[in-house]
């Protein structure tokens, strides 16, 4: 898939089958962006595929139009993101955090909605759940949580016994966590 050679250390798969890397200095000319000295730690695209979200700097989500190859907005999230996560319609932008906690923003509107907060380690995953309101997170204290985020609350702890989880995801049909 990627070369040796390849400086980065995100990757994502855009809704036309693409890959994107990335990158920084030199190496960004296959991104869809260009980052300068910056590395991307996490990315994702919208369900569209238009837009790709980038974590560069410890406290900036940037928003990127992948067509235009421009940059569109900055989030300021309130703790260093592990990963991003859309919600099937693309409405929601779920942000694990190493500092314990998640967001979830409204993303058209660029408005932080809710921090979801519980964790004891760095919160490695988000799931967005089939009913409305409900959001999955995992981390490496060896939980994976069920919170209603609409009103910040944890509705269910599911406890690991040896395992600390890296990612957590949901059927379509939404009766199986993985």
């Amino acid at each position: 898939l990627l070369d040796s050679q390849t400086a980065g250390s995100a990757v994502a798969f855009s809704t036309d089958h693409g890959v994107f890397l990335v990158a920084r200095g030199e190496d960004a000319k296959s991104s869809p962006v260009r980052l300068e000295d910056r590395s991307g730690q996490a990315m994702a695209f919208s369900p569209d595929g238009r837009m790709l979200v980038c974590s560069v700097d410890e406290l900036d989500v940037l928003i990127f139009d992948v067509k235009r190859r421009s940059k569109l907005d900055t989030l300021r999230v309130s703790g260093v993101p592990s990963g991003h996560k859309f919600s099937w319609t693309g409405e929601l932008l779920g942000i694990p955090m190493v500092n314990n906690q998640a967001e979830i923003w409204n993303f058209p509107r660029r408005q932080r909605l809710a921090t979801l907060k519980g964790h004891r380690d760095l919160v490695s995953g988000l799931a967005f759940g089939i009913e409305e309101g409900c959001v999955f997170t995992c981390s490496l204290d060896a939980t994976v949580r069920r919170w209603d985020w609409r009103r910040e609350k944890e509705l269910q702890v599911l406890r690991g016994a040896l395992m600390r989880f890296e990612d957590v995801c949901l059927s379509p049909d939404g009766l199986r966590l993985a």
